[in-house]
């Protein structure tokens, strides 16, 4: 015995058409969510590649202008106290 239900010949290819384009766009959104979502990914990448090199030559650049300071801080102690010492001491 068959449970087939009967539905007209016009019915069923129209159901068909729908459910094919349905799939179609399904496919479509997909594709769309796929590409937004490589999108987003590769932009969070960037910025992040792009936060750490930033972050190391602040970093570097810091380092060398400390360093500088450092050294021309240094070189000024030295001038100071070799002047301290050429100066004529007063005897009391």
């Amino acid at each position: 015995m068959s449970t087939d239900i009967g539905m007209p010949a016009g019915l069923a290819s129209t159901l068909e058409i729908i459910q094919a384009n349905l799939q179609q766009g399904g496919r479509w959104l997909l594709m769309i969510a796929m590409m937004l979502f490589l999108s987003y990914a590769l932009f969070m990448l960037g910025a992040v590649v792009f936060s750490t090199t930033a972050g190391r030559v602040r970093s570097v650049r810091f380092r060398s202008t400390r360093v500088r300071h450092r050294k021309d801080d240094l070189a000024d102690r030295r001038s100071a106290r070799e002047s301290a010492n050429d100066a004529p001491r007063l005897s009391a």
